[in-house]
């Protein structure tokens, strides 16, 4: 009896102490770890929202840094109102707090059916999550899905799958194959190439796209989370870029960023062209959409503390700065019901 009770200690105790990818050792701290909810704001419309947003990101950001004795639920059941932008921007800097690990998707704590099945479809929970929400197709809406390049490394073919996507959906696009290639292009390629000069941080350049069958109106978003447009043109190093600084300072940063969206800036390029703020591709391409009748277009630029809109050629000032640049094109058939 004495051998067989020895032996079935021993069992055990080998047992608890063996590793397993399946049933890792207890943390025997975790009952001790405060959990601390996160609540999800109601609404999150971008820009008007945008404060809202970036609260609720530093405050996820100062429990991750407590995460020895906190643990953290991202409560996001009280979500009922959420547009692409504030998705995007959301995605990103929840990525970027955890520094690219997955998360796991609690369903108990899961925003209401239609916003969860929405967060699936656009790619929300396959970014963040390693046991995502599985996708539903969402009736009258398509997405190209949240996704981002390494902004030291882009591949050539990155802009085929995003042309395809917006030139396929009833050939809204079609006939602007060349403008649209143009945008894209010279999106990754400024972010590339100036978002990330001495930056240390996330160098990742975001986008996703959005097409509503109903309203027959395309949406696009690229984003980086870089050093800022006015930020390049500090660290500037050619005699183009830093007359632009110069100008900067005169004349503001609002009426800058104005100029760098409105103004075709490539005849001032130096003897080494280098290349860079040639955002005028940006509204050359909401320009030509415009020139037909049947469609209307917008874009808007945001970066720090400021918003262009192409609609009425406006700056509005952000009520909380938004790190690096951000870029949103809107192309709507105004054919729509006629």
């Amino acid at each position: 009896m004495k051998r067989k009770i020895r032996k079935q200690f021993k069992r055990k105790n080998k047992k608890c102490d063996r590793e397993h990818a399946f049933a890792p050792p207890r943390d025997i701290y975790h009952k001790n770890k405060v959990l601390h909810k996160i609540d999800m704001p109601e609404k999150m419309i971008f820009p008007e929202d945008i404060k809202t947003l970036n609260s609720t990101l530093e405050e996820l950001d100062c429990y991750r840094n407590k995460r020895h004795s906190h643990r953290i639920s991202i409560d996001h059941r009280k979500m009922t109102v959420i547009d692409n932008a504030s998705i995007l921007l959301m995605t990103v800097g929840i990525n970027s707090i955890f520094h690219g690990k997955k998360l796991i998707r609690n369903g108990k704590v899961s925003p209401p059916k239609l916003i969860d099945q929405r967060l699936a479809a656009i790619g929300y929970w396959d970014a963040l999550c390693i046991n995502p929400q599985k996708e539903t197709i969402e009736e009258g809406q398509k997405y190209l899905k949240i996704d981002y390049r390494d902004g030291e490394s882009i591949d050539n073919e990155f802009h085929y799958p995003i042309i395809d996507f917006f030139t396929g959906k009833d050939q809204i696009l079609e006939k602007n194959k060349d403008e649209l290639f143009d945008a894209i292009f010279e999106a990754m390629a400024n972010s590339s190439e100036h978002a990330f000069v001495n930056f240390d941080g996330d160098k990742k350049i975001w986008f996703m796209g959005a097409y509503n069958e109903e309203e027959r109106e395309i949406e696009f978003i690229f984003y980086d989370t870089g050093i800022g447009i006015f930020k390049s043109l500090e660290t500037g190093r050619s005699k183009f870029v830093q007359n632009l600084y110069r100008l900067s300072r005169r004349i503001g940063r609002a009426n800058t960023l104005r100029t760098l969206c409105r103004s075709n800036l490539s005849r001032y390029k130096d003897k080494n062209n280098n290349r860079g703020f040639g955002m005028i591709a940006f509204k050359n391409f909401i320009d030509t959409i415009k020139r037909d009748s049947s469609k209307d277009a917008s874009l808007e630029v945001a970066t720090d503390e400021f918003l262009y809109l192409t609609k009425n050629d406006s700056i509005i000032r952000l009520k909380s700065k938004i790190q690096g640049t951000f870029i949103r094109w809107s192309i709507k058939d105004l054919n729509v019901g006629v």
